[in-house]
């Protein structure tokens, strides 16, 4: 989409820079209480969480980004990368996955597969098979996402999208005989989807060019995920239709999860002055849509806001990056997702 750089090729840069973090091996991980729910199957307990997103990733500005999201009632923590990433034994999603034993959440791990800017399937991806299924055989992760906003591929590259649904279904079955309880899922773009590119994407809302077609291509997935920045469209949150998330429930059968989810703090962007009442009246807004669906996960994007993601995405977090507890009191949409 022309008008902003989408969001997941800059936490794909920047959850990598994980790897400079001291890392000490642990040992395998016993399962988190959520977590052990969904591979018993006994029930479906929504998680809630963050993109691995702390102050920055050195010393106690990393560790304590787990601490903070657990205190915020956080089950879960999102990781976005690439293959390449898998295979390292120290590399970031490894980490990611580790931790969660340590601090009770359950990882929630997405890859890349297509190059934004030449609408080319990434190397790593069509010849990573190998690596994909190393990676889940070691570490079990109970989510692993193949394919980010991948319905901006169709529209960019329709033959490299086909190659990627038939990869898809081939890596999605092999990754269930290696562990049955893992669930395999691909992302799409939900603006995208409905067909709304106006406000700061910077084309127009056009409802004939709406994708929902798009989630009836992957049968063997075991759920349909979504990033949703309705800030990008609408200059207040009050203005978000009723359905607008409900009506991802009449387009699939399947569970939902959200793995990026966000609307600004503040912003200087004219038109677009944000707040951080705004932020808690969205995320009013969006829990009322999916109180009673068949959502199995959420996760915001930014816990803290990042110093080098562009603009608009620069002041989503809960937290500006300079937050000093001692000083400022808590945002009412932190103390809202604490409840949530």
């Amino acid at each position: 989409m022309k008008g902003v750089l989408p969001i997941c090729i800059f936490l794909v840069a920047l959850l990598a820079l994980v790897v400079v973090v001291t890392y000490q091996k642990l040992p395998q991980r016993p399962l988190g209480t959520s977590e052990q729910a969904i591979k018993d199957g006994s029930k479906i307990v929504r998680l809630k969480g963050a993109q691995l997103t702390p102050k920055s990733f050195k010393g106690s500005d990393f560790t304590d980004f787990f601490t903070i999201n657990k205190e915020l009632g956080g089950t879960a923590v999102g990781w976005t990368g690439s293959v390449s990433e898998l295979k390292k034994p120290e590399g970031a999603p490894a980490v990611v996955e580790s931790l969660g034993g340590v601090y009770d959440y359950t990882a929630i791990i997405s890859i890349q597969v297509y190059d934004r800017k030449t609408g080319a399937l990434l190397s790593d991806f069509k010849n990573g098979k190998k690596e994909i299924l190393e990676f889940v055989n070691k570490n079990r992760p109970a989510y692993f996402g193949m394919g980010v906003e991948v319905d901006l591929l169709y529209d960019q590259n329709p033959i490299a999208y086909s190659q990627y649904v038939a990869l898809f279904k081939e890596y999605a079955d092999s990754i269930h005989q290696v562990s049955p309880k893992t669930l395999v899922f691909p992302i799409f773009q939900l603006e995208h989807i409905k067909g709304m590119a106006g406000g700061l994407f910077g084309k127009l809302n056009d409802s004939t060019s709406q994708h929902w077609d798009l989630l009836l291509q992957f049968p063997n997935a075991d759920l349909i995920a979504f990033t949703s920045y309705p800030t990008l469209i609408y200059k207040e949150p009050n203005t978000i239709p009723a359905d607008y998330y409900k009506e991802i429930f009449t387009k699939t059968t399947k569970k939902v999860a959200f793995t990026e989810l966000g609307w600004m703090r503040t912003g200087s962007i004219k038109g677009w002055e944000a707040s951080k009442e705004e932020q808690e009246i969205f995320l009013k807004r969006f829990a009322n849509q999916i109180e009673n669906e068949r959502v199995v996960a959420v996760l915001w994007s930014f816990m803290y806001d990042q110093l080098a993601a562009p603009q608009p995405f620069l002041n989503m977090g809960f937290r500006a990056n300079d937050y000093d507890p001692l000083k400022e009191k808590t945002s009412p949409a932190e103390i809202y997702w604490k409840k949530l």
